[in-house]
């Protein structure tokens, strides 16, 4: 009964796993209808696909050379004279998809025999196909490929909206077909496109199409381009005539005639944008304003260029307006040579003329043929992109105090004219920062010795000096200090560092005099003089003003860069200016034309490398364009006239500094004398003469004309001519 019930068991077991076992697949059939033909030089094959499996089937293409001693039976057998198929035939490509394929690899004159195999996933292997076999026959040059051309538009014309889609630009189709008395149809192995500018002979476009085996090759196709030149960064459209050219390469390598069409484009478009910073620094680079903008434009055309804030946001749509130039009539083309730009400057102003802070900010620019309808245009000409608005202080460096040097200089670089405050306090202090102002406060409050405050006209590299006293002149001890300067401009906009991230720029400096080290300089320099002098009367507009500082005998000499001259204007305002110096002992003031007559205000603060401090000199000077000529010259005279001996005194009276030239001449027209002064200072002159001409001859007793002719040194000339007579 037990050996009953095994056996059952067993039986039960080896019916379930009969039952679980897949069923075989069906080996897939031997392709049909494969057949091989000449393809223009390569031979083509194609069949009709396996039947009969479930399973993905590939293939496998074998071929014989006719010259080869053994050609496959039709249909080929697995073995022929006890060899397989792999001994007496060529693997062309193996395990492929497709039911056709085009055999590059073959010699011209030569017949092949081909035939096809497939396999499935599980490894079932179908039947050889047929035979078939073709003779590679490569075209005769005469019968080369004819292509044909048509375009959807031969005007790429945006201005009148000819084409359905502006941004798309022409199509260009091409149709390739030959000519072979024989009936052969060949397919091209490469494509070609040419597209040259007519009128600069040069090719703004070229690309090639390339069949690889296994393809059905190329017969048509298209040319999509808009006018753009793609073998540029900024996709440059000019307007003139281009000749597309299509050709095609066949098989064995040979460039077949090309076929040629004519498009025109004429648009709107902007060329070759170039925008420009003032760059500053050196191991750090802060852009400063004014931005130049520079462009190119295909025909003459109404632009815009607007300034956005980008407000920190990827999207466009929401970014406010900053600043927009728009002109009323219409900008210059690029000309027939492409070398005219037009230029525009942004000085960092908003529509308000204030100027904006730090940031990220975008400019687009757009070009109109009318500037009355602004759907006539270029729906690809708005062009710009984003760009950092800089307020940097860049490449902070110091100079210590050292018993060799009375002085510690403090060095930076200003990407433009700023409100600069340097804050010196002991180590180890830290600062909080207001928000809005940039302020910077010191922690604790205690620990600040020093503070530096003044406005800096000019952009570049500036330079602080600090004699290491602190506020109330008291001599700091030896050790380090830290710096931290903070600047805004004139809006109030703060300067930020390289990172975007703080408006503190610190460094530190250090002192290290010696037990020694005594200061022996405790005079302040003076002033020397001044152009123009106190009370001086100028005649027409000026455009500096300096003065001439010094020092005691073997003090330690004028700090020129600590220095300071103002100067205010009629009303009381302080006037924009640039501060320079000589290097040597003249600071020099530099401004705008003054045109405003009435009283200016000259303020001069000298400083020696000593840190002394002399008290601030004020000068006055007035501006008066109405004076005419004929004042210069009533206050020129001779006396004694006539003169009874041998002395004469010339008279004339100056506003300003002056090259003086006095000449005397005979009725004749003859100069029988002359002398040249070189008067700094304004008021009325007197000049002696003994009647003596250059020969050193005493003049004869008659008439004779004098002329005295004062240069000033704002480029103003005053000239009297009179008469003298000498009666002895």
């Amino acid at each position: 009964m037990n050996k009953l019930k095994a056996i059952i068991l067993i039986l039960s077991l080896a019916v379930s796993v009969f039952i679980l076992l897949p069923s075989a697949n069906a080996a897939p059939n031997a392709p049909a209808n494969f057949i091989a033909i000449n393809f223009g030089g390569p031979i083509r094959l194609s069949w009709t696909a396996s039947t009969g499996s479930t399973e993905t089937v590939t293939y496998t293409i074998y071929r014989v050379e006719a010259d080869s001693t053994t050609i496959p039976s039709d249909p080929p057998s697995p073995t022929l004279n006890g060899v397989g198929y792999g001994s007496y035939a060529q693997t062309v490509i193996f395990g492929i998809t497709s039911v056709n394929y085009i055999d590059t690899n073959v010699s011209d004159g030569t017949i092949y025999y081909y035939f096809v195999t497939g396999n499935d996933t599980t490894g079932e292997s179908d039947p050889a196909s047929n035979v078939s076999s073709a003779t590679s026959d490569y075209p005769n040059a005469e019968f080369g490929y004819f292509i044909s051309l048509t375009a959807t538009e031969t005007t790429i014309d945006y201005e009148t909206s000819t084409l359905a889609n502006p941004s798309t630009g022409t199509i260009i189709t091409y149709t390739i077909s030959n000519t072979d008395p024989f009936g052969n149809r060949w397919v091209a192995a490469k494509i070609n496109y040419d597209i040259i500018d007519n009128y600069t002979d040069s090719s703004i476009f070229k690309e090639t199409q390339e069949v690889s085996g296994g393809t059905s090759g190329l017969s048509s196709g298209q040319i999509t381009w808009d006018g753009s030149w793609f073998n540029t960064a900024q996709w440059t459209k000019r307007n003139s005539y281009y000749t597309v050219k299509v050709w095609v390469t066949d098989f064995a390598g040979t460039d077949h005639p090309e076929s040629i069409i004519t498009i025109l484009v004429h648009v709107v478009h902007i060329n070759d944008i170039i925008q420009t910073f003032t760059d500053y620094g050196q191991t750090a680079i802060a852009h400063g304003l004014p931005i130049n903008y520079s462009y190119q434009l295909t025909q003459d055309a109404w632009t815009t260029i607007t300034i956005y804030n980008t407000n920190g946001t990827v999207a466009t749509t929401d970014d406010p307006e900053i600043k927009k130039f728009t002109y009323t009539s219409p900008r210059n083309s690029e000309g027939q040579t492409r070398d005219f730009r037009e230029y525009q400057t942004w000085d960092g102003t908003d529509a308000n003329n204030k100027l904006v802070p730090a940031g990220i900010y975008r400019f687009a620019i757009d070009a109109y043929f009318d500037h009355t309808s602004v759907t006539e245009r270029d729906a690809a000409v708005s062009r710009g992109w984003m760009f950092a608005l800089d307020k940097r202080i860049v490449d902070i460096a110091t100079e210590p105090i050292t018993e060799s040097n009375a002085l510690a200089k403090i060095k930076y670089t200003l990407s433009e004219p700023a409100n600069v405050k340097v804050k010196i306090c002991k180590s180890g202090t830290t600062f909080s920062t207001d928000a809005s102002t940039g302020e910077a406060t010191p922690n604790p409050a205690a620990n600040l010795v020093k503070t530096f405050t003044f406005y800096q006209p000019s952009a570049g590299e500036q330079t602080v000096t600090w004699d290491g006293n602190d506020e109330g002149g008291n001599t700091l001890a030896n050790g380090l200090y830290l710096i931290v300067i903070t600047a805004t401009d004139v809006e109030g906009n703060k300067f930020f560092n390289t990172t975007g991230t703080d408006n503190l720029f610190r460094t530190t400096v250090t002192i290290e005099r010696t037990a020694s080290q005594v200061a022996t300089d405790s005079t302040a320099p003076t002033v020397s003089t001044t152009n123009p002098t106190s009370g001086a009367i100028l005649i027409s507009a000026f455009t500096t003003v300096n003065a001439t500082l010094q020092d005691e005998a073997g003090g330690s000499g004028v700090d020129l860069d600590s220095s300071t001259i103002t100067l205010s204007d009629p009303n009381g305002f302080s006037i924009n200016a640039t501060q320079r110096n000589d290097g040597i002992s003249i600071i020099t003031l530099t401004f705008a034309a003054q045109t405003t007559n009435g009283t200016y205000t000259m303020r001069i603060t000298p400083k020696d490398k000593a840190g002394n401090t002399g008290a601030q000199q004020t000068y006055t000077f007035s501006l008066n364009t109405t004076i005419e000529e004929k004042d210069f010259k009533d206050t020129v005279f001779v006396y004694p006239n006539p003169v009874k001996g041998r002395n004469a005194t010339f008279a004339y009276s100056l506003t300003g500094t002056a090259t003086v030239n006095i000449d005397v001449y005979t009725i004749m027209g003859e100069k029988v004398w002359s002398k040249v002064i070189y008067d700094r200072a304004a008021g009325d002159k007197r000049v002696s003469w003994s009647c003596i001409n250059t020969d050193g001859e005493v003049l004869a007793d008659e008439l004779y004309i004098y002329k005295i002719t004062a240069e000033y040194s704002n480029g103003n000339t005053r000239t009297a001519t009179k008469k003298l007579i000498i009666s002895k």
